[in-house]
């Protein structure tokens, strides 16, 4: 069981992440970034490919869903409030 809620606490670590900062906060590094958040240019100066707008796009959307998804399944309000709830048990489960 506390194998199970660690793995969770870790997974919802990562979904953590606002999408307007997911970009910023990846390993690969973006020059400019849109309002939004959205990578403009990589990091050689250059405008991002077709191909990079798509990944960056596909990574976005993944992100947003997982989210969703672990939202929808603890039935928390938000990710915060998924994360407490998981270190609460983890505090429990280590008292045990």
């Amino acid at each position: 069981m506390r194998r199970f809620v660690n793995s969770s606490y870790v997974q919802a670590e990562g979904l953590r992440v606002d999408a307007a900062d997911l970009f910023k906060t990846s390993p690969v590094d973006y020059k400019a970034y849109d309002e939004s958040g959205f990578p403009t240019m990589g990091a050689d100066g250059e405008a991002l490919s077709k191909g990079a707008t798509k990944k960056c796009q596909k990574t976005l959307k993944n992100h947003l869903a997982k989210q969703q998804k672990v939202l929808k399944k603890s039935g928390e309000a938000t990710i915060d409030d998924y994360i407490a709830k998981l270190a609460a048990e983890l505090e429990a489960l280590a008292i045990e």
